[in-house]
């Protein structure tokens, strides 16, 4: 047995090398239970979070018919001239992609992003205010707040009437439009924003980032190639949920 190339290695087969003899990879081999865990964290870490952002990506199309047209037209673009196996990466760079990164901007289903400061800073928050963390200090990154801060992100026009009868649901603001043409950066941000973070960022980014992305689109692919979605509320649940936000 030989040590694969690490331009070939995928996050399955790093797991199960990182249990293979230490003369093989030239690194201490893991025990074979944490090798069992973290195989089963692979694969069911994404479950709920997947699951949650692609009921938003439905809720916000059928909210939205003239995005759920967009997507469907570049589905049909896409497919009429391309084997549906080899569209992936030019769907990530267009409508379809756009609509994933915006549910996931205004729903991010990781709230928080957990980090260990490892030398003192100072940070200026959304007021001007500054602010010394000092190292050591286990920092918690508000993913939504820090999308939705208004000072940095552009939102639409909408009047105050309409915010208020919807209590300013995040849905309002819905704008697949910004990530078009982009790098993980909408462009409307300053220049200092970092890029999009909905995976997280670094060395501890999510290592599941592509197989969700791959899972959506192939979900959306199903459903909008030849139905349509409509958001059909009855009388009785327009009761129930008043006031509430999407």
């Amino acid at each position: 047995m030989r040590a694969e190339s690490s331009k070939s290695i995928n996050l399955f087969l790093a797991i199960v090398l990182s249990a293979a003899d230490e003369e093989i990879t030239g690194r201490k081999a893991l025990l074979n239970e944490s090798v069992l865990g973290n195989i089963f964290f692979t694969l069911l870490a994404g479950h709920e979070t997947a699951g949650c952002t692609k009921g938003f990506v439905l809720v916000m199309l059928a909210i939205y018919p003239e995005y759920q047209r967009r997507v469907q037209k570049q589905f049909d673009e896409q497919f009429n001239a391309h084997p549906m196996e080899k569209g992936f990466q030019a769907l990530q760079k267009g409508y379809v992609g756009a609509v994933q990164k915006e549910v996931l901007y205004l729903y991010n289903p990781a709230s928080f992003i957990m980090r260990k400061v490892v030398e003192t800073v100072d940070l200026v928050d959304c007021h001007g205010k500054s602010h010394r963390v000092p190292a050591g200090t286990l920092a918690l990154i508000n993913n939504p707040g820090a999308a939705r801060n208004p000072n940095v992100w552009k939102r639409p026009e909408i009047p105050q009437a309409r915010r208020t009868a919807l209590s300013n649901s995040p849905a309002l603001y819905f704008n697949p439009d910004r990530w078009l043409e982009t790098d993980d950066r909408p462009d409307d941000v300053k220049n200092e924003v970092p890029t999009w973070q909905a995976f997280g960022a670094g060395g501890r980014a999510c290592p599941g980032r592509m197989f969700a992305q791959v899972e959506m689109t192939a979900m959306m692919a199903t459903l909008f190639k030849n139905p349509s979605l409509e958001l059909v509320v009855v009388e009785s649940t327009l009761r129930e949920a008043k006031g509430m936000q999407i």
